[in-house]
């Protein structure tokens, strides 16, 4: 099922796989990201999210929820829209889909780099509906009990794909 805020046209360099298993959500957080880079990421666009600290993996790549913030980084969707020849859509205050974090990079020729630390995302995963009435918070916060049964449905109906078979 593809929601009318998905673009219409195949995703660059990444490939759809199987659903993966949803992780144990006493250990699910989420990250608060500026729309529209939040949206970006959990499409498949940008393998990269900019932070000034290094994720704690402890050996494991990692799920996080991404929760695309109240406030949108103004112009960006018309500019990345018009270079990707896409629709990039601005979804506010609510959890859009989740992002595999494998690892850290402080330096990259990736255009999408913008340091000084840049996540490196091996999978994400775009909800068909976004999931409301989550605040977000600075930093990884946990995933609200009220939201976790929404957020369950829309993992198992996601458009999941993956970096790794780029």
């Amino acid at each position: 099922m593809t929601a009318a805020w998905l673009p219409t046209r195949a995703l660059p360099r990444v490939r759809a796989t199987a659903v993966d298993p949803f992780p144990a959500p006493d250990l699910l957080r989420a990250l608060s990201v500026q729309a529209p880079w939040s949206w970006l990421l959990c499409a498949g666009y940008k393998p990269l999210e900019n932070r000034k600290w290094r994720p704690n993996l402890r050996g494991e790549p990692r799920w996080l929820l991404v929760h695309a913030g109240a406030k949108e980084d103004r112009g960006v969707a018309e500019k990345i829209g018009a270079e990707l020849d896409i629709d990039v859509p601005v979804v506010l205050s609510a959890l859009v889909g989740a992002i595999l974090v494998s690892g850290y990079e402080n330096d990259s020729p990736s255009p999408w780099f913008v340091g000084p630390v840049a996540w490196t995302i091996d999978a994400c995963v775009l909800f068909a509906s976004p999931v409301t009435g989550v605040k977000g918070a600075l930093a990884l916060f946990r995933l609200p009990l009220a939201a976790e049964a929404r957020v369950l449905d829309e993992w198992g109906r996601a458009e999941h794909r993956s970096w790794r078979y780029a």
